[in-house]
């Protein structure tokens, strides 16, 4: 299937897809025509694909899901220490928002 239909089907652009490429996250099979390459994805990359965008909206790392992809035994390590970036992340905005309800609008 062409790159369009890809980005219909996951939602992602032109420009997150070649970068997930260029990432080595997935590699689409190529075939050269008249001097060209052309990229054919298959269903298996939409669903690659679908899974990158999942994980990225999680906040994980792009290096983070290749180790994943390439050591599926390093998940048992990499999960625990992103519990505990996001709970970092948590008592971060936690912190944030007390700050911010002490915070008269009207006084500023």
């Amino acid at each position: 299937m062409k790159l369009k239909e890809v980005c219909e089907k996951t939602g992602l652009s032109r420009k997150t897809i070649r970068l997930y490429e260029e990432k080595a996250l997935f590699t689409p099979q190529k075939e050269r025509r008249n001097g060209r390459e052309y990229r054919d994805y298959t269903e298996e990359d939409v669903h690659t694909l679908q899974v990158i965008a999942s994980l990225r909206k999680a906040w994980f790392t792009m290096e983070e899901i290749r180790r994943m992809q390439e050591d599926p035994a390093a998940i048992g390590e990499i999960f625990p220490q992103y519990k505990e970036w996001l709970l970092a992340q948590k008592s971060q905005l936690d912190g944030l928002i007390a700050a911010a309800e002490h915070i008269d609008p009207e006084a500023v």
